[in-house]
């Protein structure tokens, strides 16, 4: 059992190191400060690297000194609050994700600790933090210093209110009260509802100190309700009022930067000696974990794309998905080819037809886009699926109309008259395939094999055909065909960009928003399987 504290930057090694003393203490475990990178196969030795890490580690060890502490040794040295067995070392793995994921595992932690000083989403260090806050098993903590430099610990305010994470930041809080000799103050914010706000925030807050066995008789611990209809507000405000080292928050990964960066004002943080903020949250259950393990070893079978790889893959999708003149002359073109194909007969000239069109592209973006919960993304995508399909029909029904002399129901046109199950089938694996293929540069080469599998546009340049010489019903036979494939594919692209890697925003309404899309993609799968199917069972 152990406290993990996860080193990022050089210049913040010193002050982390002293708050994971603090914590260590507090929990009554061991601190392990490591550092964490990808690319090698498994840990490397216990020693700290000597080159461009060096100065860090030195921080580390003066940290320690002076706590009375030394790292690596078998026998730590005693101080007055007892011996701390501290351990420095630098873990590897085929991601940092994973080495970090691994190390916990191994160590049996009870809290994970690392750094975020910058409000930005992007990097390698705010996608780890937010990958760990998310996956991590055990307990873990966000520490964002500002000019504390974590040389004491006297005074902690911690917000609290109903739930596991509050429940987390109270039990730390008051480890830290115990030993630290530090003092606790637990508040908890009532909406401005009359004279009862004060008593029913007392209530609330008496049973979140009694659920973390906190007793009312605790002189270090101090209960204060504070009513506001603005919770931010009057968090900053006690903050501002009180001296505290430290403001300790219980919360999820979705609030995660704005309870670091929106809670408490920046000149709290940035002014000499100013206090950090912590964000906690709770263990993770049981089931989340089995679900983590099955994406870590799915992550080892399929290793995800880095943030290179995802940014061409987006940017190749985007460009491919964006209706434009390119779009529109090979749509055209290839609904030619595909429509004399048709009506010769041709199987040769129909895959070639396949090879041209460009619908595949839009398509896999708009799986791309549901995983994103990327909104613009799916619009543009959207539109060139509409465009494309009314250019292609309305080309269709044209040289139909022109070839009139020629007509016949050739078994080109008659097959694609008749969509069933295999149908919904082949365009849900082509979707995964196609969107494996393009994730992978290696496997480009499979990509014209999956168009052809998917065949887009000859159901559409049929349904064309068959609506000037057959009647509506035979071109809402095709005209259903394309349709099994739109969602077929979209569906099974999502699947498989997911499962690469690809992630969303953590915008919650631009999540919400790809969910009910997913979801009538869903319905729509259903309601399509089930008017391929019926026929099978009418017989």
């Amino acid at each position: 059992m152990s406290v993990i504290l996860l080193l990022n930057r050089e210049r913040h090694a010193a002050a982390m190191t002293r708050w994971g003393v603090h914590l260590a203490r507090a929990l009554g475990v061991g601190l392990h400060v490591i550092t964490a990178k990808g690319g090698a196969d498994g840990f490397t030795s216990a020693e700290p690297p000597e080159s461009p890490e060096s100065s860090r580690w030195q921080q580390v060890e003066q940290a320690l000194s002076e706590q009375h502490l030394t790292a690596n040794r078998a026998v730590v040295e005693e101080s007055d609050q007892g011996a701390l067995p501290v351990t420095t070392r630098e873990v590897s793995h085929a991601t940092a994700l994973q080495a970090v994921l691994d190390y916990v595992a191994e160590e049996k932690a009870n809290l994970l600790v690392l750094g975020k000083q910058e409000s930005s989403r992007s990097g390698e260090w705010a996608e780890l933090t937010r990958d760990l806050f998310e996956s991590a098993p055990c307990r873990m903590l966000v520490l964002r210093l500002g000019n504390h430099e974590g040389t004491q610990c006297r005074s902690v305010l911690v917000p609290t209110r109903d739930g596991d994470h509050s429940h987390a930041a109270v039990s730390v809080g008051h480890g830290l009260v115990r030993a630290r000799g530090a003092a606790m103050t637990a508040a908890i914010v009532e909406p401005s509802i009359g004279q009862d706000a004060e008593r029913l925030g007392d209530v609330v807050l008496k049973r979140a100190l009694k659920e973390a066995k906190i007793s009312e008789d605790d002189d270090r611990v101090t209960a204060k309700v504070l009513v506001s209809n603005n919770v931010a507000d009057a968090i900053a405000e006690e903050a501002a009022q009180g001296d505290y080292d430290l403001t300790l928050i219980g919360g999820n990964a979705r609030g995660l930067r704005r309870s670091l960066f929106g809670t408490i004002p920046d000149k709290l943080v940035a002014e000499s000696g100013g206090m950090a903020i912590g964000v906690i949250r709770e263990a993770l259950p049981s089931g989340m974990v089995m679900k983590n393990r099955f994406q870590l070893w799915w992550g080892r079978m399929v290793p995800p794309l880095d943030r290179e790889a995802r940014l061409q893959l987006f940017e190749r999708l985007q460009v491919g998905s964006t209706l434009s003149l390119d779009f529109l002359v090979l749509i055209s073109l290839s609904t030619l080819i595909a429509a004399m194909g048709l009506i010769q007969g041709s199987t040769a000239v129909v895959i070639g037809a396949m090879l041209v069109a460009p619908l595949m592209t839009p398509l896999l973006g708009a799986g791309m886009s549901l995983v994103q919960g990327n909104i613009p993304m799916l619009r543009t995508c959207a539109l060139s699926i509409a465009i494309g399909f009314l250019l292609a029909f309305a080309i269709g029904a044209l040289t139909g109309w022109l070839t009139s002399y020629h007509w016949e129901l050739t078994s080109e046109l008659e097959a694609r008259m008749k969509p069933g199950p295999l149908d919904l089938g082949v365009a849900f694996v082509s979707g995964i395939a196609a969107s494996y293929c393009l994730a992978r540069p290696n496997l480009s080469s499979a990509l014209a094999g999956v168009a052809i599998a998917a065949a887009l546009v000859p159901p559409i340049a049929t349904a064309g055909i068959a609506l000037t010489f057959k009647g509506a019903r035979e071109s809402g036979l095709a005209s259903l065909l394309f349709a099994t494939n739109v969602v077929a594919i979209i569906l099974g692209s999502a699947m498989a960009f997911f499962l690469v890697g690809v992630r969303g925003t953590r915008s919650e309404k631009a999540a919400v928003w790809a969910r009910r899309v997913v979801f009538v993609l869903l319905i729509a799968f259903v309601v399509l399987s089930y008017v391929l199917f019926k026929p099978l069972f009418d017989r």
